[in-house]
């Protein structure tokens, strides 16, 4: 049975453990302080994390075989609306669906064209106006529309890692180079050195650049006044940086 622990970020200490009575979670969506969703077997779950005390659930509705079993979900500002961003097998297509919690109701499902990129990395950006699909490149388009706003190509690196500030104004990235076997199969090349860097999420500007500690860079996470970002590498340790000043901790 699936499991969710809270983990206290400062003393890594288990605050609770939470079984969910589901066989596949699309994922579990954190939606307040102490509240989560989690959506499997066409049923939405709304409970408490810390107590484990079930709120509500709710049978949904299959808006399509894509957005249940295909498609990443993520859940939107208003804590009202469910995002499933799902990628063609190959690539090369982006598709959107939502969810209406309060309804039920899906939304018609939009799809366009992914230029040169899996899919891999997907997601909202926050300020409830982008979504974001990449990996070799990032972009990032408008919701509503599906309509490409910026891109940016990584040449031949792998987007390993990707996190945006809180607003959703600047994005932080851990990139590697890669070699390619065919159009389907890359390498990472381990002669060459992780690169972390932050842009400016609309018209792509550096705006702060550093060597990865280490090789491999688990997760990104900006701090809530997106002054310092933090790096979680594969040897266990976080790395912190304060960005207005490139000092290391």
């Amino acid at each position: 049975m699936p499991k969710v622990k809270v983990v206290d970020v400062d003393t890594g200490q288990v605050v609770s453990e939470v079984d969910l009575p589901v066989n596949w979670p699309t994922g579990v969506l954190w939606m307040s302080e102490h509240e989560a969703i989690c959506i499997a077997d066409r049923i939405w779950r709304h409970f408490n994390y810390l107590t484990g005390r079930m709120v509500e659930q709710k049978a949904i509705s299959v808006g399509s075989e894509n957005a249940l079993f295909n498609a990443s979900a993520y859940a939107a500002e208003d804590g009202k609306t469910i995002y499933f961003i799902g990628v063609g097998m190959r690539g090369g297509t982006v598709g959107v669906e939502t969810l209406d919690l309060d309804t039920g109701q899906w939304s018609k499902a939009i799809q366009t064209t992914l230029p040169r990129s899996t899919g891999n990395r997907r997601g909202l950006v926050p300020g409830g106006q982008y979504l974001y699909v990449g990996d070799p490149g990032l972009y990032i388009y408008d919701r509503q529309l599906m309509k490409l706003v910026t891109e940016k190509p990584f040449k031949d690196s792998d987007l390993l890692s990707i996190a945006f500030s809180p607003d959703g104004s600047c994005y932080a990235v851990a990139t590697g180079n890669r070699i390619p076997v065919d159009d389907d199969l890359r390498f990472h090349d381990f002669r060459t050195q992780t690169l972390i860097r932050v842009h400016d999420s609309l018209s792509g500007n550096t705006l702060f650049a550093v060597p990865a500690p280490s090789r491999w860079v688990r997760q990104l996470v900006f701090s809530p006044d997106a002054r310092r970002l933090a790096a979680v590498t594969d040897d266990g340790c976080v790395t912190v940086w304060e960005l207005q000043s490139d000092k290391q901790e």
